[in-house]
């Protein structure tokens, strides 16, 4: 509503993956999509432009994939100082790193990943982001009356 349906997008959670007992750290994936629409999506008004967030899980680790087809990373340059935001350097991607090594520590492995790159076909941005897989017990709940 934000941008005006400015671009589409679609979340797509593969089958296997529990969303309602599924323990994702907070603010690692926000700051991806954020980035994927401010500086990819709506600073260049494609007609096309789509955003896609996709959750996939293995068997120790689940991967969160945002996918953009907006200018992509190469171009981010040319993007005017007005549309691109008052930050020059971005402290989500930096503080997504550094939590990740923080995962990583706590847990004794090297199973949370992060990549970004441009997408295969030269349009847009890809990100990854993955981690352990983390679920809560949630007791079965009886209701009596």
């Amino acid at each position: 509503m934000r941008y005006n349906n400015s671009f589409s997008y679609e979340f797509i959670v593969a089958p296997e993956v529990q969303l309602q007992n599924l323990l994702l750290p907070p603010m690692l994936i926000q700051p991806l999509i954020e980035n994927a629409i401010l500086h990819g999506l709506i600073v260049d008004n494609r007609p096309d432009a789509h955003l896609e967030v996709k959750l996939t899980q293995g068997e120790k680790k689940i991967c969160i994939t945002i996918t953009d087809n907006g200018i992509g990373l190469q171009n981010r340059s040319t993007i005017p100082k007005r549309l691109a935001g008052v930050k020059e350097k971005s402290m989500g991607i930096e503080s997504i790193l550094e939590r990740i090594e923080m995962i990583n520590l706590q847990n004794h492995n090297n199973i949370s990943q992060f990549a970004i790159s441009s997408n295969a076909n030269g349009v847009g941005t890809v990100a990854v982001i993955c981690l352990p897989v983390l679920l809560s017990v949630v007791p079965d709940v009886v209701f009596t009356t």
